[in-house]
């Protein structure tokens, strides 16, 4: 059965009034002027600051941080697993060592979302094709570099894999849903365990 416009205004109608009278239909869409839901000043988080201010309080209090720590390794994404390199030693000025090219760089369709991380002297790079290479730190000559692609793969649309170190080994995750570990000096590779999807 079908209801003509009329009717269907009309039962609209009641409806919208039966939840008016639903205590909480009222609590969803209106707040009374004379009731305060959380107490405390309320705070703009959309407001940016234009400027940072000292805080007059602690403005004497002297700054003291840890000595300067050399950092000669770097295993994975963000440096370490909590992120927090604290207070690193920089040379002043800094100078570039050497530079190299480290593999096919990245597309519309292959990205690179993995950092190199840096370990046992050497930086271990995977490019947008799935090859993992690894470089001398103080000559920037390439040690080894390895292919991870798989051979039943295509090339053209990669997405994901990430690279880190630890105790020896390079543990590499790809495109293609595999965690391949390699030995960090050689390149070799100890095993290869298929996850079933991308993942860095």
């Amino acid at each position: 059965m079908t209801l003509s416009p009329t009717p269907r205004l009309l039962l609209a109608g009641a409806l919208i009034l039966a939840l008016a009278g639903c205590d909480t239909f009222k609590d969803l869409v209106s707040v009374r002027a004379d009731e305060e839901r959380l107490p405390g000043e309320r705070l703009s988080v959309l407001v940016l600051e234009k400027a940072i201010k000292a805080d007059p309080e602690i403005a004497d209090e002297p700054v003291r941080l840890p000595p300067p720590m050399i950092n000669d390794t770097w295993p994975q994404q963000g440096g370490t697993a909590n992120h927090a390199m604290h207070h690193l030693a920089m040379g002043d000025p800094l100078t570039v060592l050497w530079r190299r090219s480290v593999g096919s760089g990245e597309t519309d369709d292959n990205l690179i979302l993995s950092t190199p991380v840096v370990a046992d002297g050497k930086a271990f790079v995977l490019d947008a094709n799935t090859a993992v290479s690894a470089y001398d730190l103080a000559s920037g000559d390439e040690v080894w570099t390895v292919d991870l692609m798989p051979d039943n793969e295509d090339s053209e649309a990669s997405l994901g894999g990430g690279v880190a170190y630890s105790r020896g080994r390079l543990y590499v995750t790809t495109a293609f849903g595999e965690i391949v570990a390699l030995d960090a000096r050689t390149g070799a590779r100890a095993w290869t365990s298929r996850v079933g999807a991308p993942m860095r």
